[in-house]
């Protein structure tokens, strides 16, 4: 179930390489229906914007705001459930971290875990895991094998075949530009990528102004079977929120995955959420104008999770 969570990151957040031509990208939607212009949606006035200038800025972009992780001291909350049948919560652990740049990766000290402080062996053994420095490296080299954190990457949401411009919305105040991605039928796409490919539904939320991406979403649309049949997700639910934690710079404040599998038949539900906050930039002269902005919402965000009974 980890391998088709990782590759569900991979093609959800990922800046299009569009399945249309050039042609059918500029400034006209593309029907899930037809693969043709689609009707312009009321909702949206104006003049539809250029999709493939959106995506190539939208990229752009987001490699610029995936480099800035390396510029903030922030705080970084991991909460997993294992649900039961009914989606009663039967297992959970909390794990709070203060991540700080290091000369290699992050230096990413436990500073709680299921309601306590954590032991020295606990901080140590973390520390040495290097979870989060391990998702940022595989998110900025692209790969697939970072863990299901490191989906807030743009690296493979819209390689999906079919996809239209749904219009604008207002994310985190900002307006936003939002697509919407269907399943398809992707030739280049293998294995399990290529299955998931073609049964995943969702949207993604590009700002307006800056082109940073605010929000993904994405589920599966049906089974989808892994490892000889002996592996299969029923169902698959990815969720990230972002907010601006400068004027230029947007990162994530909210991961959530919700998985409901099968492994050699025996039943498996999990819910994990990423939070992220309390983003502390450190100023150098080679990064001028990042004042830092409270990020929306990152005052609750350490209330939103109330950590396990020890």
């Amino acid at each position: 179930m980890k391998l088709a969570i990782l590759t569900a990151w991979s093609l959800l957040l990922a800046v299009p390489a569009f399945g249309t031509s050039a042609a059918e990208t500029a400034g006209s939607p593309v029907s899930e229906a037809s693969g043709g212009p689609a009707a312009p949606n009321d909702s949206f006035p104006g003049i539809l914007p250029d999709l493939a200038h959106l995506a190539h800025e939208a990229k752009r972009v987001q490699f610029s705001d995936m480099a800035a992780w390396s510029r903030f001291r922030f705080r970084r909350q991991v909460e997993q459930q294992r649900l039961g049948g009914a989606g009663e919560v039967r297992e959970q652990s909390f794990l709070d971290f203060v991540i700080r740049p290091a000369a290699e990766g992050f230096d990413e000290q436990l500073v709680g875990i299921n309601g306590r402080i954590p032991t020295p062996r606990e901080v140590s053994q973390h520390r040495r895991q290097a979870r989060f420095s391990r998702h940022y490296t595989t998110a900025q080299s692209g790969g697939a094998g970072g863990g299901e954190e490191a989906g807030y990457t743009l690296g493979t949401l819209l390689r999906m075949s079919t996809y239209r411009y749904a219009g604008e919305e207002q994310i985190e105040g900002a307006r936003c530009h939002r697509l919407d991605f269907g399943p398809g039928n992707r030739g280049d796409l293998q294995g399990v990528e290529g299955r998931l490919a073609e049964a995943m539904t969702g949207s993604l939320w590009i700002t307006a102004e800056g082109f940073h991406l605010a929000q993904a979403v994405a589920r599966t649309v049906r089974p989808v079977p892994l490892a000889l049949s002996i592996a299969k997700v029923n169902d698959l639910e990815i969720r990230m929120e972002a907010a601006p934690v400068t004027r230029d710079i947007w990162l994530p404040s909210r991961i959530d995955v919700r998985a409901n599998a099968r492994v050699s038949w025996v039943p498996v539900r999990k819910h994990t959420r990423y939070l992220y906050s309390d983003f502390q930039p450190l100023f150098d002269e080679t990064h001028p104008g990042s004042d830092a902005v409270p990020a929306a919402g990152s005052a609750a965000l350490g209330a939103t999770l109330a950590p396990a009974a020890p």
